[in-house]
């Protein structure tokens, strides 16, 4: 016979219907919990874009595909890097959960900094000839070869950086200071929620948004996974079409 899994409830639905009666503090709590929680799962997976793209360097084979698999995990990890800590957007958008500069060393500040000006002048945007830190990510050259009989043909020469010693050493060192840092704010922020859940919060109120957490959660596996995550506060696991591939 199977186990029973204790009782889940919707924390989103209780803040609504809190707020529907002028009772905001429990909504407000969520939205800075969940900033915080989206914002690591951006790390997690630059970090996992990371260890992949450590067990390619140093290969021998430079094929195109390699290549333009090397380049996008690279790319991958500055760009969800930087969304977890820096880019803002919109009204609506989540944000970042940025770092403060008096918690990092100055070679740590130097770090973090370095990778978002790869971002914002290497990825996400494009400058002309610009060099960053002695790099150019994007060079073009347009020349003209004498063709003969006093005609010259134009053409046009480019770089391409699909890998970047010095960006990816930075990510490495990085990331698990990024990591902790963010852990520490989700886990206060969700000791906010849990101190209001259970001190302002009528049991009656929280009974009404029960929810079944196999259907929600797409399997036994997953509910599993994330109670045995309780302890921490915090758990991670892969999901494909329903099942569960991997957890940690």
């Amino acid at each position: 016979m199977m186990a029973q899994f204790p009782a889940f409830t919707d924390l989103t639905a209780v803040a609504e219907e809190l707020a529907s009666r002028g009772k905001v503090g429990l909504r407000s709590m969520l939205t800075q919990a969940w900033r915080a929680q989206s914002c690591l799962g951006d790390l997690r997976q630059s970090n996992d874009c990371v260890e992949v793209l450590r067990e390619m360097v140093g290969r021998k084979d430079d094929s195109p595909t390699l290549l333009t698999v090397e380049r996008s995990l690279l790319a991958n990890a500055v760009m969800l890097y930087a969304r977890a800590t820096l880019t803002n957007g919109p009204k609506g958008e989540r944000g970042p959960v940025q770092l403060s500069e008096k918690k990092l060393t100055a070679d740590e500040w130097k770090d973090h900094q370095a990778i978002l000006d790869v971002r914002n002048q290497a990825m996400a945007h494009v400058y002309r000839a610009r060099k960053l830190r002695e790099h150019e990510w994007h060079r073009s050259v347009f020349f003209a070869v004498d063709a003969g009989g006093g005609r010259w043909k134009p053409a046009c020469a480019s770089n391409q950086t699909t890998f970047h010693a010095d960006t990816f050493a930075k990510l490495e060192r990085m990331l698990p200071i990024a990591l902790r840092e963010l852990k520490i704010k989700f886990y206060e922020r969700m000791e906010a929620v849990t101190k209001a859940v259970n001190s302002d919060v009528k049991a009656s109120t929280l009974v009404k948004s029960v929810f079944d957490p196999v259907q929600a959660f797409g399997s036994r596996a997953a509910v599993q996974a994330l109670l045995d995550g309780e302890a921490l506060g915090d758990a991670a696991f892969w999901v494909k079409e329903n099942r569960q591939n991997q957890a940690d």
